[in-house]
């Protein structure tokens, strides 16, 4: 699972480094890269074997991978109703 979430990550930041040759507003990659490092975290705990506590039958760590999705989508809606 290591592996496969480097993998990831490393295609997470060519798809920044691609996207950053566009104009943003401040905070819009960062965003982005919460999102996503946040994404592929969730889906990484599926695979893992190793013991991790777990509410309800979830992981901690998908909990806050959840947490911080949902975070990024509410501060885009905050940052979109505040521009119009």
């Amino acid at each position: 699972t290591f592996l496969y979430e480097s993998v990831l990550a490393l295609v997470l930041f060519g798809l920044l480094l691609l996207s950053s040759r566009s104009t943003r507003p401040v905070g819009e990659q960062t965003a982005i890269y919460v999102f996503g490092y946040s994404l592929i975290r969730f889906l990484m705990e599926f695979w893992r074997i190793d013991y991790s506590p777990e509410v309800f039958g979830v992981r901690w760590a998908q909990i806050f991978s959840a947490a911080m999705m949902v975070g990024v989508v509410g501060w885009w809606a905050w940052r979109r109703r505040a521009a119009s």
